[in-house]
Formats: C-alpha cells, structure tokens, sequence
C-alpha cells in the first residue's frame, strides 16, 4: 500500500508536508503511513476517500482506478462571475488546442487515460473539466495553460506551458469551492 499512497501524492503534486495538512495529520505520522511503518488509521482512510477522492478498493487491492469519478457541479454555480467568465468558453478552446496539435478525442483520451466518452461530453461543453482531468490533459499534452484555462491570448499569456505553484493553487482553490 506504501507505493500506492505515494502515488496518490505524486499525482497529485504534493510533498509530505501538503499531503499530510489534507489529510489533517502531522509529517511525522504522514511519513510513518508512506512508509508504513505505522498503519492507516480510519480517519486518514476517510480523508483519503472523502477529502481526495481515493478510491478504497484501489489503495487496498490496487485493482480499479486511483480516484473515484468526480461529480462536478458547474461552473455556473460558482458565486465568482469573473471567475465564471474565464471557464464559460472551455469547452471551445480545449477543441481548439486538440485541433492544434492534430490530435483526436481518442489520441487525447489515449494520452491521458481520460475516458473517449468524458472527452466528447467535455468537447461539446455538456460537462465541466475536472481538476485531475485538467491536470492529466497538463501533464500529458503541451499546451498554453493560461490560455486554456483563463482564455488569455498568445501574446498576454505567460509562454512558460507549466503550471506554476500559484495556478496550481488557484486551480485547487476554485474546485474546492465549486465542490464545497
């Protein structure tokens, strides 16, 4: 279990420490569950579930999915307008930034282990894009991150193509909200 947990916080772009504030423990007693030296107790397991969406039977068995599927509300019921504003219009660039890079909902949906059918839904603008979605599409298809997300153009958008600490932060901070 000790690989597993550490997987869930490499993908989620934790250290030791920021896991173990999400998980309302200190360092010390994160390091001992990683390294399983000491067991998991119920009210990490909990948060693990509740609080990062960890999929139990995978972290015990390793069979299934890391994380379970994300309900999403939409954007719309954030009470951010200018926030709101900046998400509206997603869905057209995400098929922008696909047709870019000559890529199909399927090679996307290859690249980054998001299901054909959540990438069609996400395209059509039916559904809201997930954080851990956003973060695969991040990691696995190089694209202008400020301008996906906040629609800035080419030239008023950092060139940088990495999230950095900040965005990350606001990105989480959003979600956390919208799915408070």
């Amino acid at each position: 279990m000790k690989d597993r947990l550490k997987q869930i916080r490499v993908t989620l772009r934790y250290n030791q420490q920021q896991m173990a504030e999400q998980l309302d423990c200190n360092v010390r007693a994160y390091r001992s569950y990683e390294y399983e030296t000491r067991s998991l107790p119920a009210e990490v397991i909990k948060s693990l579930n509740e609080k990062l969406n960890v999929n139990l039977n995978w972290l015990f068995t390793g069979k299934g999915t890391t994380f379970n599927p994300t309900k999403v509300k939409p954007f719309s019921d954030c009470d951010c307008p200018e926030i709101f504003d900046n998400f509206k219009m997603l869905h057209k660039r995400y098929n922008k930034m696909i047709a870019e890079k000559g890529l199909s909902d399927f090679d996307a949906s290859e690249l980054t282990d998001i299901p054909l059918s959540r990438l069609h839904q996400i395209g059509l603008g039916k559904t809201d894009i997930s954080m851990g979605e956003l973060l695969k599409m991040r990691s696995k298809i190089n694209f202008d991150a400020n301008w996906f997300i906040f629609g800035l153009s080419s030239d008023i958008a950092n060139t940088e193509n990495q999230f950095s600490t900040e965005e990350v932060e606001l990105i989480k901070k959003l979600y956390k909200k919208i799915n408070s």
